[in-house]
């Protein structure tokens, strides 16, 4: 199968370990999608696990390490000087910026503050207590 389809993963959907491993299963071999990150957002997961999650920096090292063996094709370079163009929330605008340096036209996120200029679409995930993941929307791109 060819992978047409390019998404940004934002670190909020790498942290939680059942959804990074949907996502990343869903990419791995043919895949049906080539998942793309940049350090910036690899350095937020890792800083996220040992923060919030308890993992010492030896197993955060290691799970991106295994990331980057496994998704060699993914990482976004040469983005950050599109930052300070971003007009979106400034927490994410490294986000946005790696996306659009990437040329990818989706976004797989749980955060709204990250604007969609057209003709980018992101799918945003929306979490409830009782039941994870029951809904989820796709952001259609502007209309002019």
């Amino acid at each position: 199968m060819k992978r047409d389809l390019a998404a940004l993963l934002d670190a909020c959907v790498l942290v939680p370990m059942p959804l990074a491993d949907t996502l990343l299963r869903l990419a791995a071999g043919p895949g049906i999608y080539l998942p793309k990150w940049s350090d910036q957002i690899m350095v937020e997961v890792s800083r996220t696990l040992q923060e919030r999650f308890g993992l010492s920096p030896e197993k955060a090292m290691y799970r991106e390490n295994e990331i980057r063996r496994h998704f060699p094709e993914a990482w976004i370079e040469g983005y950050e000087g599109l930052i300070p163009a971003m007009t979106n929330h400034p927490k994410d605008r490294h986000v946005l910026a790696a996306a659009a340096r990437a040329g990818v036209k989706v976004i797989v996120t749980y955060t709204s503050r990250i604007s969609r200029p057209p003709p980018l679409r992101h799918i945003l995930l929306r979490r409830k207590v009782h039941r994870p993941f029951s809904r989820l929307s796709i952001a259609q791109p502007h209309r002019s």
